[in-house]
């Protein structure tokens, strides 16, 4: 019998699990090998921690992986219902606040007041500050720098022409107003979000060819950001994330940075100025533009996105190898 042992945090609401022990170590030169190589080596442990019985559809695991980059303190591994996403800002966000209050990563600067780690991801290093105050852990996430791939372009769903702003902001993501999408941005609808999310997802593959200034070759959209009117005061928007997967982001956390940058480019944001971006769960998470850059040939803005996390549960889960479902249910 195999056990793993996690420890489960919320970022905003959304459920993200860490794993301490258990996952065999990532081969690989590169943050991508190693990703390719547990798809090939250990893909059941993954559907065994996300899929019920012990997870469910919305469940984004990480894990540490050894760095490859002399600047990064650790790699990490993204997993979900789908696979292996390139990057999830939530579970940084996890791994960050749960690797300094674990002192499970040791820095130059770890018992002072901001400790900074920095994380290598396949989308690049990313940079995490962790602050707790009066019992409140949260995370200052690097965002930047994002940029607007393609605006005002549109896609079908059904009759329904739909307008989508294509930015990157840690990854690419399709920036859709709920209403002109037809379904209303609510805990309530969160499998008509999830739908929706999808039809757009495979709709905007077929149209779309996205290419990075400098990641290079031909990238995939991680995701479509639905966005709303806010219910909470003082927010600005309100928003959730469903990404290719189907894995749908309660905290609005992995579409801020994108969002920013679309609003950057409408002129609605200014150097300075915070924004207040609701998700689902009702808490919010916030985002700063520090100042404007380019990407390439393209105009970016590098931004800072805070968020507060709070650990949930510590589990050790038990892979019996006579349990038939030991594995996660089949999907």
């Amino acid at each position: 019998m195999r056990t793993i042992t996690t420890i489960d945090s919320h970022v905003g609401g959304q459920l993200v699990r860490f794993v301490v022990e258990g996952m065999p170590r990532a081969m690989g030169d590169t943050p991508v090998e190693k990703a390719a190589w547990f798809r090939r080596h250990a893909d059941p442990l993954r559907r065994a921690l996300v899929l019920e019985p012990r997870g469910h559809a919305d469940v984004t695991a990480v894990a540490l992986t050894e760095a490859s980059s002399p600047d990064a303190h650790a790699g990490l591994l993204f997993m979900d219902g789908g696979g292996y996403p390139r990057y999830v800002a939530c579970a940084a966000v996890a791994a960050a606040a749960v690797c300094v209050s674990r002192r499970l990563i040791l820095t130059g600067d770890s018992d002072g007041p901001e400790p900074l780690l920095v994380f290598e991801t396949p989308v690049g290093l990313v940079r995490t500050r962790v602050r707790r105050a009066d019992g409140v852990t949260t995370v200052l996430l690097d965002a930047g720098p994002a940029f607007v791939h393609t605006a005002g372009t549109a896609v079908l769903r059904g009759t329904r022409r739909v307008p989508v702003d294509i930015a990157f902001g840690g990854d690419f993501f399709a920036i859709v107003d709920s209403e002109a999408a037809g379904v209303p941005l609510d805990s309530a609808h969160i499998s008509d979000l999830r739908r929706v999310g999808l039809e757009l997802c495979a709709e905007i593959d077929k149209r779309a060819a996205l290419t990075h200034p400098q990641l290079g070759g031909s990238q995939q959209l991680a995701g479509v950001a639905l966005t709303g009117p806010p219910s909470t005061d003082g927010a600005h928007l309100r928003g959730v994330v469903v990404n290719r997967h189907g894995v749908v982001d309660r905290s609005s956390l992995s579409g801020s940075a994108a969002v920013m940058a679309v609003l950057d480019a409408m002129g609605i944001v200014a150097e300075g100025q915070l924004f207040v971006h609701e998700g689902t769960a009702g808490l919010v998470v916030q985002g700063t533009l520090r100042r404007r850059t380019t990407v390439g040939d393209l105009p970016g803005v590098d931004l800072e996105i805070s968020a507060d996390t709070w650990v949930v549960g510590e589990h050790t889960w038990h892979l019996d190898d006579d349990d038939p479902l030991r594995h996660g249910v089949p999907s």
